[in-house]
């Protein structure tokens, strides 16, 4: 699940045949960092009750999918077993991709793994986290073990990157973290061409911009990843640091 959601931005929807959500011990052992990612997915998973590969992990895993207002079900079945492929297209069958999301989340740590529909993170500051490295909790640490499981997870965010951005009219909005420069590209399908369009990153509003169709910008795009759905005809590219 965890690699899924890295890429969640290329897929419909998403069925764990067997195991939990990220891997057997779910949510709470592997903290949901990469779960938000997800958001343009339909997910569908089936886990089983009769020994603990980490229920519970799972069960809060689902409760995080609801809060987060995610396309998500859950069963729980006394049964062990893996879930055939016929069954999961069952799900599966009517799910569409939506290729042109008007809200998008993207946390990711390799800048490799810095695209996401109409972003991405052109560098990454201070640097790509080391998974290995000594993790230092700042404040007092606390005495319940679930509260420390959030305090370490809460830390790997906070070293992580992220891109959040929104479109409503011709106006984005986007708020990075651990980026210094991020493109955004202009999807005809979400913004006028004929009108100008206001980027705002991180609370700092650039001049509006007109945007011209430009083929080379869209076939490059096309070439890069393949994806025929996502036509962009033209990008900028910000400094993070000032407008």
């Amino acid at each position: 699940m965890g690699r899924r959601a890295t890429y969640a931005d290329r897929w419909a929807g998403l069925f764990p045949c067997n195991g939990g959500l990220i891997h057997e011990g779910g949510y709470r052992s592997s903290g949901g960092v990469f779960l938000e990612n997800a958001k343009s997915l339909a997910v569908f998973t089936v886990y089983n009750t009769s020994f603990d590969h980490g229920i519970e992990g799972c069960r809060y895993a689902t409760k995080k999918f609801k809060e987060w207002r995610y396309r998500f079900e859950a069963v729980e079945e006394s049964e062990f077993r893996t879930m055939g492929i016929a069954e999961a297209m069952v799900k599966l069958g009517d799910v569409t991709r939506d290729p042109h999301p008007c809200e998008i989340t993207k946390r990711f740590n390799h800048l490799a793994d810095g695209d996401h529909f109409w972003l991405r993170a052109l560098d990454r500051i201070p640097r790509e986290w080391d998974p290995a490295a000594e993790i230092r909790i700042r404040g007092e640490w606390p005495k319940d073990r679930e509260k420390q499981r959030e305090a370490v997870w809460n830390q790997v965010r906070s070293e992580c990157a992220s891109l959040r951005g929104s479109i409503q009219g011709n106006r984005i909005v986007v708020t990075t973290q651990g980026v210094g420069r991020v493109r955004v590209y202009f999807d005809p399908k979400l913004v006028d061409y004929r009108n100008k369009v206001t980027v705002t990153i991180n609370g700092k509003t650039w001049p509006p911009l007109a945007l011209k169709r430009q083929p080379d910008v869209l076939l490059t795009h096309v070439h890069e990843t393949g994806d025929t759905s996502r036509l962009y005809w033209a990008y900028h590219d910000f400094d993070v640091g000032s407008p």
